[in-house]
């Protein structure tokens, strides 16, 4: 195998240095005018908002926000779109980013073809309409209507940003089963508090 010269060894470390290089920081009055528009972010403590806009950063960087049917989306919403998707990776860090690389955004909700074979073997075909989905290794897709609606009224309880976020948490482990990637030793303390507090809701609500 062919060998580079020793005065290449530099060059190729600044070159891996470059790629490893953290994305550029997202600029302060564009966070700061974003942050009003968006009151779940009013809650946040000063270092969880702080490692919120890294997280931000890093997801402008890494993921093409591609609009569909005629909808664009200037600087401003495309910060607003990355600050709620980031909002569930607060405690599992930019990690929670890998395995998938664009979001589309439609101008609202959006039809897709569905199939499934019943127990007596008939095929059903149908449309169904959906304002968010997350594709396993593939796209998230949103519709920039519900997004608008739930940036209207946050604290209603749903946020489809959100929602669509921690299916793509929950894939990280490659099992799609509503548990997020933890050590082993962890897996059954985390059952356990998951379903209390699961518990504790539906008592709430009922």
């Amino acid at each position: 195998m062919a060998q580079l010269p020793a005065r290449h060894v530099p060059l190729i470390g600044s070159l891996f240095g470059w790629l490893k290089r953290p994305p550029p920081s997202l600029d302060a009055l564009a966070w700061r005018d974003m942050r009003r528009s968006v009151r779940l972010l009013h809650t946040l403590s000063a270092e969880d908002e702080a490692r919120l806009q890294s997280l931000s950063a890093a997801f402008l960087h890494e993921k093409t926000i591609t609009p569909l049917a005629g909808l664009a989306l200037d600087d401003a919403q495309r910060m607003q779109l990355a600050a709620l998707c980031c909002l569930p990776l607060l405690g599992c860090g930019a990690g929670g980013l890998r395995g998938w690389s664009q979001l589309l955004v439609y101008p609202e909700a959006f039809r897709v073809q569905r199939s499934h074979v019943d127990a007596a073997g008939v095929l059903h075909e149908y449309d169904d309409e959906l304002i968010g989905e997350s594709w396993d290794a593939g796209p998230l897709i949103l519709s920039w209507a519900d997004v608008q609606a739930d940036l209207a009224d946050p604290f209603e309880g749903y946020c489809v940003a959100i929602h669509e976020m921690a299916h793509k948490l929950d894939a990280l482990d490659g099992a799609i089963d509503g548990t997020p990637p933890l050590p082993r030793a962890w897996q059954r303390e985390w059952a356990a508090d998951f379903q209390s507090q699961y518990d504790a809701f539906c008592e709430q609500v009922d």
